[in-house]
Order: C-alpha cells, then structure tokens, then sequence
C-alpha cells in the first residue's frame, strides 16, 4: 500500500484531476494491483472497501484527459 508521504506527493503533482478522482484512481490502482482471479468493476469495489460498484462505475465513465495526467505522472517520476 502507498503511504501518506508518498500519497501526498502524487496528489500535489498531478494537477490534472481533481482530489476526488485521484483518490479513486489511486484506490482502484491498489486494488487492481493486488487482486488475484478478474479485474471487473465489481471485484475492484469489493476489493478497495471504500468505493461502491456504482462509484467505480462512475469513475470509469468520466473523462480523463489522459495524456495530460500521463505527462505530469512522467514528469514527476523523472525528477
């Protein structure tokens, strides 16, 4: 699991989404990561205990300029 230091950073860095979102996408990350068997929609909601399948759901329905977020992510891993 991340930590709050790390989690922090990540959070200041990446300007891109808004708190809620990142919080989701971190989330959803941590969960999809240590998951074992399928990655559905549902098992990420089971499996991060904060989140509602109909929040995943929502989630993954916004839009997300994503390279925008790609860029800041490599940005802040090249320092």
């Amino acid at each position: 699991m991340l930590n709050n230091r790390t989690r922090d950073m990540i959070t200041k860095k990446i300007e891109s989404l808004d708190k809620t979102t990142l919080r989701q996408l971190i989330s959803s990350v941590i969960a999809i990561l240590s998951m074992t068997g399928r990655v559905t929609m549902l098992n990420i909601a089971r499996w991060n205990n904060k989140y509602s399948y109909k929040t995943i759901d929502r989630f993954f329905t916004k839009k997300i300029n994503r390279v925008k977020m790609n860029y800041q992510i490599l940005k802040m891993l090249s320092l």
